[in-house]
């Protein structure tokens, strides 16, 4: 049983931690992700992928050989043939983050709040049509 036991932590961002940062800050949405037990392969690995919650379930499952068709926003962080990024949103606005760029948008002001690293016309959209795409299945 040992053997084949799993244990995923991951944190969440529900607080104003760390140091009552803004809900726009990026930093607020850093998290850890922690994966214990006997059945991993390899052990005592840091992966520095970018990646969200929801990628939890195809890298897991793709881990394992499952079919995982009922996930479509999610992508195997472990694997070098995905594009790799974070995306969160907060009230009215989001924040979308790749290892070059790390844009927050804010719906109200319209404007972007945060545009660092490689900015291209393709980032100032991607967001944007992420967004588009979680809203129409939503």
């Amino acid at each position: 049983m040992v053997d084949s036991t799993l244990i995923i932590f991951v944190a969440d961002h529900g607080s104003m931690m760390p140091g009552y940062s803004s809900i726009q800050d990026p930093v607020k949405y850093h998290i850890p992700m922690i994966w214990l037990g006997g059945a991993l392969n390899v052990k005592d690995t840091i992966i520095h992928t970018l990646g969200s919650q929801q990628d939890i379930a195809r890298t897991l499952l793709e881990q394992i050989k499952i079919k995982k068709e009922g996930f479509p926003f999610s992508h195997n962080i472990l694997s070098n043939s995905t594009t790799h990024f974070a995306f969160f949103t907060f009230n009215n606005g989001f924040g979308y983050i790749t290892d070059k760029t790390t844009l927050v948008y804010d719906n109200n002001a319209g404007k972007y709040l945060v545009s660092k690293g490689d900015v291209s016309e393709f980032d100032n959209m991607a967001g944007k049509a992420y967004l588009q795409i979680l809203c129409d299945d939503f």
